[in-house]
């Protein structure tokens, strides 16, 4: 894992100025603190995605391939796959999985459960996605930690 911690001392630019900078393609992610207090003073950009994967009744793609797999299985594999361990003094996010599991994969974690409600959206039922580069922006400390998890050695 390549990590590295810079002074950030240009106040024009915040993380979301960066990320316009940055982001590349679709699956790039910005995750924007309310910039106050001790839990949210970070800000955290996700590049360059290694894997993403997406789940819609009973089918997962894994990096545009569809798969009949359990999708909380293809998670476990994939953040198993990472197996980071924590730079010393960097925030808490440093790589790993940035993504949300929605409603319909209740019958994946407890089948007994009646589906009896009409699918009326047509998002994914979960969207994982593991970036290959994390920067990540301390708004009080001013700091800047990049971060490329331990995968990609």
């Amino acid at each position: 894992m390549l990590t590295k911690i810079l002074d950030w001392k240009n106040e024009d630019l915040s993380p979301a100025d960066y990320f316009e900078l940055l982001r590349t393609g679709k699956n790039d992610i910005l995750l924007e603190s309310t910039r106050t207090g001790k839990n949210g003073r970070f800000s955290y950009i996700a590049l360059d995605p290694r894997t993403v994967v997406k789940s819609k009744m009973g089918y997962t793609l894994i990096n545009g391939i569809y798969q009949r797999i359990n999708p909380l299985d293809a998670i476990k594999r994939e953040l198993v796959k990472s197996g980071q361990i924590k730079p010393v003094g960097f925030p808490l996010f440093y790589g790993g999985a940035i993504g949300y599991l929605g409603y319909d994969l209740k019958n994946l974690i407890e089948p007994k459960l009646k589906t009896t409600a009409k699918r009326d959206t047509n998002f994914w039922d979960c969207y994982f996605v593991f970036p290959r580069f994390v920067i990540g922006f301390d708004n009080i400390e001013r700091n800047v930690f990049i971060s490329t998890p331990s995968f990609l050695s």
